[in-house]
């Protein structure tokens, strides 16, 4: 049984009106990540009343996201992200159509998604994820948040696909690095849920019609020293000014090629395979191929004590994530190692 929402204290604000609140209840809200930024953001979406949300994400919990993804619990470690935050939006407010998607989306798949929403959030704080994102935003004519949290800083920019307002790409030009995320330097846990925080500021603004003072504008936000900071984006007429020249194939090839593989028996064949998971989690669900058991963390501490640098190593995890910032780290040390996932 549905509970009474009550929404009195939104209510009370100037530009809030009961016609506003039914836009909100009225609206569908596609969340990619459901790290740091999703879960602060999903978790006021749910609270302001946003009647469809969902929330896609194939990555599963681990102890070290729980000092900043503030909605997961110890013993929710090794569960999906975008499940356990699909349980939990939709125990705070069961007016909330809430489903969480951990399943692996072609091109297809993610048209048809956007198709079906009015508003996206990127939570990933993956590069490639977001020119994709941005290129179906454009194509599709929908509205989208962006943010990205780093050490003791953050960034929030919002894409309106109008042809005269600046996209991603005239934010990040292609070939210009984004910079590293928080699983290579670190972040603070408050910073991505202040920027998650935000998103959903800015979402419930675009949702009412309230004007957005950060459509084609940047938000810079540095909790070192308290300094806010919105800068205009110029638009790059050469970059996405005509949909004609989007190649959203293109993208997608791009972002697939930065994706993880599922293993199989051709990625074993010429590597030795590595499971780099935790004892509870290969208990869990125990992977139909033989291998090496070394726990990523002893891995990235000593690698020398357990690999050598003239044999091909394939690491394997729950998600691809772990695997993947381990082989990073390793490939810059000397190390012949692949990434792969079990999902």
């Amino acid at each position: 049984m549905k509970s009474i929402a009550d929404y009195s204290r939104q209510l009370s604000l100037q530009w809030m009106n009961e016609s506003r609140q039914a836009s909100i209840i009225q609206s569908r809200v596609l969340i990619f990540g459901a790290g740091g930024l999703g879960v602060a953001a999903v978790s006021y979406l749910a609270g302001a009343g946003v009647g469809t949300i969902t929330l896609v994400d194939q990555d599963r919990i681990e102890a070290s996201n729980l000092h900043r993804q503030t909605i997961f619990r110890v013993a929710d470690i090794g569960q999906y992200k975008a499940k356990v935050a699909a349980s939990y939006v939709s125990e705070r407010n069961p007016n909330c159509a809430m489903s969480g998607l951990t399943e692996f989306l072609d091109l297809q798949n993610l048209h048809e998604l956007f198709e079906q929403h009015d508003l996206v959030l990127d939570c990933t704080d993956d590069q490639n994820f977001s020119r994709l994102l941005n290129a179906l935003c454009l194509v599709t004519g929908k509205l989208a948040v962006f943010a990205n949290a780093v050490k003791m800083e953050g960034q929030l920019f919002v894409l309106d696909p109008e042809i005269n307002k600046p996209c991603f790409n005239c934010l990040w030009p292609v070939g210009q690095p984004q910079g590293d995320s928080c699983n290579q330097l670190g972040v603070l846990g408050p910073v991505p849920g202040i920027l998650g925080s935000f998103q959903a500021l800015e979402a419930i603004r675009i949702l009412v019609g309230y004007h957005s003072a950060l459509q084609g504008r940047l938000l810079h936000c540095d909790f070192l020293s308290y300094e806010f900071s919105v800068f205009d984006v110029p638009k790059n007429k050469t970059c996405c000014h005509s949909l004609c020249d989007l190649d959203l194939e293109s993208d997608f090839d791009i972002y697939l090629a930065d994706h993880v593989p599922r293993i199989d028996q051709s990625l074993c064949e010429s590597n030795i395979l590595v499971d780099i998971r935790t004892k509870d989690e290969m208990r869990d669900e125990p992977s139909a191929f033989s291998a090496l058991h070394i726990e990523a963390l002893k891995l990235a501490e000593n690698p020398h004590k357990f690999l050598e640098k003239n044999l091909q190593y394939l690491l394997l995890c729950s998600s691809g994530k772990r695997s993947k910032k381990l082989c990073n780290d390793l490939l810059k040390t000397g190390y012949e190692v692949t990434a792969c996932r079990l999902h």
